[in-house]
Parts: C-alpha cells; structure tokens; sequence
C-alpha cells in the first residue's frame, strides 16, 4: 500500500546527509500508525536520528512495542532531554506510581499522554502541585483547559478566606 511505499522512502532516505532531504521524508509518517515491523525498525535506530526518535516518541496512539521501548530508554538514561515525552508514552490511564519525576516534567508527560483532552485535565488536576503551578497553567492553557486556573485560583482564594477569618 501507499504508506509501506512511504515507509520505504522513509527507511532509504531518513538518514541521508542533507537536512532538507530528512525533514521531506519525516513528514511521512507523521500522525501514521505502522505495522510491528516497521515499528521495530523504527526502535532498532532511534539512535541514528533526531527524526527516528520523533516518530517513536510522537507516536498518535497507544502502542505496546512503543511503550516497552519508552521503558527501556527511561531506565537507560538515552533521551535525557526528552523524559517527559517518554513517560507520556507510558502513562495507561494515570502515571505509573515507580516513576520519579518533578511536578514540571509530570505536567509535560500529561500533555503528551495518548489520552482524550478530558483525561489530561483530570491528570493535571490530580497531581497539581499548588507550590509549582506554573507548567500546569502553561499545558492547561495549550489544551485549551481554563477550569486548571480556575481551580487554582479558588485555592488560593479559599487560603485568602482562611486567613481573613482567622484575622
């Protein structure tokens, strides 16, 4: 079919010297969903290439062979920069309780969890951190999510309420 023909071109020219010629060919399989064997190629040289590890990491859905691959490269240490990326590939339904990661890159995986808008909303409002709010305005806002800053907003003025009673 037509995105086995693109997955070839993709193969043959994805590693090509000229910049131009890479993202060309990049543009391919973007939002495309491809069979195991392509996957795996795809994870056998995510290491060749900025673009190769893209397509992993930007992946449009849910996919086990992904999800193991984004677990070995967390616990690897490989993609440092990019952790809230993977973890987002490995969030089923709520981050997974072993991983460790700051408020700030927790936010960052909740926006590219595979989940529905709704979904993201409700992980960002779970594990809202009221000390460190900023990156969860800052996703929240990207979604398209007003009722994050409202939330936030009606805590802190709860906290303002206490202290004028308190006064």
């Amino acid at each position: 079919g037509v995105l086995e023909n693109l997955f070839y071109l993709y193969q043959n020219f994805i590693l090509h010297s000229n910049e131009e010629i890479q993202w060309a060919v990049s543009i391919f399989l973007k939002d495309q969903t491809l069979n195991d064997q392509n996957i795996e190629w795809l994870i056998d040289n995510f290491e060749k290439s900025d673009h190769i590890a893209n397509r992993l990491l930007r992946y449009p859905t849910r996919n086990q062979l992904i999800v193991n691959w984004a677990q070995q490269v967390l616990k690897s240490g490989k993609l440092n920069g990019r952790v809230s990326e993977i973890v987002g590939l490995l969030i089923p339904d709520d981050i997974p309780s072993d991983i460790k990661i700051d408020n700030e890159i927790m936010m960052w995986a909740i926006y590219y969890y595979k989940g529905t808008t709704a979904q993201k909303g409700e992980l960002i409002l779970k594990h809202l951190s009221y000390q460190n709010y900023s990156s969860a305005i800052e996703v929240a806002g990207r979604l398209g999510l007003g009722e994050i800053s409202k939330e936030i907003l009606k805590h802190y003025q709860g906290l303002l309420t206490k202290e004028d009673d308190a006064g």
